[in-house]
């Protein structure tokens, strides 16, 4: 089982409507896949982590990669587990733009996020939800 986290840009046609349009696909196609993880959006950038069996998550990555309301898709990296960080969600989600504004603030020490940088903000991030 693996772990990955990645960042993406969001397009100029992503709205809060077009993020619960988002979950509404992931959350039954992760948990039948025997994915979890938490996205985190703050109105322009995405920070996700996927939590699964390793072909699942290529799979689900590929997808990813197709989708047009992001760009700029950068793998921070991705690590063996034997215990998974999100486990209660098949795709956790934080609609507290605002609070998610302030834990990237506080965490973030440079422009461009680290895998541990980014599993902390995700961490902390999971707290409010």
């Amino acid at each position: 089982m693996k772990q990955i986290i990645y960042t993406s840009e969001a397009t100029a046609k992503v709205d809060l409507e077009v993020i619960d349009e988002i979950l509404d696909a992931s959350v039954g196609r992760n948990k039948q896949a025997g994915l979890s993880g938490l996205l985190v959006f703050d109105g322009k950038i995405f920070l996700q982590c996927i939590e699964g069996e390793n072909k699942k998550i290529d799979e689900l990555m590929k997808r990813i990669a197709k989708d047009d309301r992001h760009t700029n898709i950068k793998i921070l990296g991705s690590k063996d587990i034997t215990q998974r960080s999100f486990a209660s969600w098949s795709m956790g989600y934080i609609r507290d733009i605002e609070a998610v504004k302030k834990i990237i603030s506080q965490s973030r020490d440079s422009v461009d996020w680290n895998y541990i940088q980014a599993h902390k903000v995700l961490m902390e991030a999971a707290k409010i939800i």
